[in-house]
């Protein structure tokens, strides 16, 4: 893993930030942000980690979170 690459990210990440640091649109942003990350309120975030691990994982989600989509009202 190159860690130079995450360097500038925050620890916590919002929708806006995962578009920025990929180079994607938001709605792609707010697929991937709704796959790996956690609700807070009535905003979805996600860990640094969890973004690297979803990039280093080849965009699959490894960790064993519920698929926030599925829980969405």
């Amino acid at each position: 893993m190159n860690e130079d690459i995450y360097k500038g990210l925050p620890p916590i990440l919002t929708a806006k930030d995962i578009a920025e640091f990929l180079r994607i649109g938001m709605n792609q942003a707010y697929g991937i942000i709704h796959e790996i990350g956690f609700r807070y309120g009535r905003t979805v975030r996600c860990t640094k980690n969890q973004l690297i691990n979803f990039v280093e994982g080849g965009g699959r989600n490894h960790e064993d979170n519920e698929d926030l989509r599925a829980g969405a009202e």
